[in-house]
């Protein structure tokens, strides 16, 4: 795969920014939205369970919108979307790949449930988060996974069996 830009054209031939996935689709498959530098808002409708790698990588998404039926967001899914400020619909989230939003540099507060029983190195990397929930139901907390975010406290839940190194890193505020 190359970097380019892909723009998304509704039917008169005008890019769209409100993308609105219907109801047949399950899966966002690698790289589907790669390069659309439109997309400002996705709505992801409430038959997709997983989004693929790089899915949405180096966009300007601003808000998405999950449906709470999204269980695994892959390997760097929204890898450089540095305008994502907002995730909704994360209640049956499972497992956050690897750079899943590392440099989602207007991303500062997450709300994850507690089904959430993985989360991949560096997911949250060089992001903005202040504040996030340690999911009961994670064991360890993955390298570099806050390194370099503006987190100002966390609270580490007793089940948490293991720390791996640079998880927190450089996070000038803890």
């Amino acid at each position: 795969h190359t970097r380019g830009t892909l723009h998304i054209l509704d039917r008169k031939g005008q890019e769209i920014t409100d993308l609105v996935l219907s109801n047949n689709v399950s899966v966002i498959g690698d790289y589907a939205f790669y390069g659309a530098s439109n997309l400002t808002s996705i709505t992801i409708s409430n038959s997709v369970t997983e989004i693929g790698e790089y899915a949405f990588d180096y966009k300007y998404v601003i808000l998405v919108d999950l449906n709470n039926t999204v269980k695994v967001i892959e390997d760097a899914a929204f890898r450089h979307c540095e305008k994502l400020r907002k995730i909704n619909g994360l209640d049956n989230l499972e497992a956050i790949g690897n750079y899943a939003f590392l440099a989602c540099y207007d991303l500062s507060n997450v709300e994850l449930p507690d089904s959430v029983s993985f989360i991949g190195k560096s997911a949250f990397e060089r992001s903005g988060l202040r504040s996030i929930n340690i999911p009961k139901s994670l064991d360890v907390i993955s390298k570099s996974t806050f390194e370099e975010t503006e987190l100002n406290s966390i609270i580490i839940p007793k089940n948490v069996r293991f720390i791996d190194k640079c998880a927190f890193d450089n996070c000038i505020h803890l």
